[in-house]
């Protein structure tokens, strides 16, 4: 049994051009390695690039306001305060800021 299964692997050398040398498997060993550093690797640099485009995303969200709407906005906050001085009696009718 131990002796078929010895000349059934020695087939199967022969067959795959025979043993490896110590070369060959130094440059197997070597290609392996750099296989599994590559892709762990690429796993940490395809991570860090997720958490850079989720901070990019979210500054997007957070900052991306159009001129328009900012000048809209501080009119309205202009007009809200010049009617809360008006009404503590620090502007007169017509003392109102100058319009923009």
């Amino acid at each position: 049994m131990l002796e078929e299964r010895l000349a059934k692997t020695d087939a199967i050398l022969t067959a795959i051009g025979g043993r490896l040398t110590e070369e060959d498997a130094r440059r197997l060993i070597l290609k392996k390695l750099y296989d599994l550093v590559e892709a762990e690797l690429n796993r940490y640099l395809n991570a860090e690039k997720r958490a850079l485009v989720r901070i990019v995303e979210n500054f997007w969200d957070k900052y991306a306001v159009s001129s328009r709407q900012l000048e809209a906005e501080r009119s309205e906050t202009l007009k809200t305060l010049d009617g809360f001085l008006q009404g503590l009696g620090y502007l007169g009718e017509g003392d109102g800021r100058k319009k923009r």
